[in-house]
């Protein structure tokens, strides 16, 4: 049995969810905390019953100022790990996952000799890893597996990430295109493509500021089946929005990376980057599209 455990829904029909003993939670941190500290039966004793977990975009998860109601768990994980009164029936196995551990400040950017490639990157790695175990409370040597295609290498630095990236073999369906322009006029070449090119498309900005400013030159300029997608938004008005998304063939999605982690929209035709800041995050949002 599986539950799923978020903000913004039914408060009492998730507590119904959890009286049914559900094997396998997958929760947000701030929903889940509440349900811990409300005292739910099934999320008693957590460090004697649970067996795994999970923490997935775990560097994101525990960056300052983003769910801030992991850290208070994690501390009670370990403070009751330590309890002598307590006899654990089975060792917890903790794994963390992330897909954009090495992007931006974890990627070493001096390469010059290769022989010390190698030994940069496992530096770049462990760095970061290092880090999160000592938040999580994890003790010991962590075994790291990464995963990724067969002759792919995301490890190198960004200014060698342009001609990687350009050099990807796409598939069969997906064409990617740029167009060069100021920052002046990428709203009008924003728009003029949407006005031209018909099909559902998801358009990626970096900040909500900036979401929330072309989406009201958008809905100005009478673009049909607009929607927006960031993370200030409640769950419901989330969902709906998303819903409304998918009900329209020609629907418009403005979204903060957001909408990049853990969605599965089908038949988006189109996937416009207004900016692109960071260029392992649109390597890595590219890939869930």
């Amino acid at each position: 049995r599986i539950a799923t455990i978020v903000g913004g829904m039914s408060l009492a029909k998730q507590e119904r969810v959890l009286r049914q003993n559900p094997h396998v939670i997958v929760a947000t941190p701030g929903r889940f905390w509440s349900l811990v500290r409300q005292g739910e039966d099934h999320l008693s004793d957590l460090a004697a019953s649970l067996r795994f977990l999970v923490i997935d975009e775990a560097d994101r998860m525990f960056d300052r100022g983003h769910f801030p109601e992991l850290k208070p768990f994690v501390d009670m994980l370990c403070r009751d790990k330590g309890d002598t009164t307590r006899i654990r029936k089975k060792k917890r196995q903790t794994f963390l996952f992330s897909a954009t551990l090495m992007s931006g400040k974890h990627v070493s950017c001096s390469s010059k000799k290769r022989k010390r490639k190698k030994k940069q990157q496992h530096q770049s790695l462990q760095s970061p890893l290092l880090g999160l175990m000592e938040k999580i409370g994890l003790r010991g040597k962590p075994a790291i597996c990464k995963v990724e295609r067969k002759n792919e290498n995301i490890d190198e630095p960004e200014h060698e990430l342009d001609s990687a990236v350009k050099s990807v073999q796409l598939p069969q369906r997906l064409k990617l295109t740029e167009i060069m322009c100021t920052d002046r006029d990428k709203t009008y070449y924003l728009y003029y493509f949407l006005t031209q090119y018909k099909g559902r498309c998801l358009v990626f900005v970096n900040t909500i500021a900036v979401l929330r400013r072309v989406s009201a030159i958008l809905q100005h300029l009478q673009i049909q089946g607009l929607s927006t997608l960031h993370a200030n938004m409640q769950q419901r008005q989330r969902l709906k929005h998303l819903d409304r998304f998918r009900s329209n063939e020609n629907g418009v999605l403005v979204a903060t990376d957001v909408a990049a982690r853990g969605l599965d929209i089908p038949e988006v035709k189109f996937v416009i980057h207004y900016g692109v800041s960071n260029l392992m995050k649109y390597v890595v949002v590219c890939r869930h599209h």
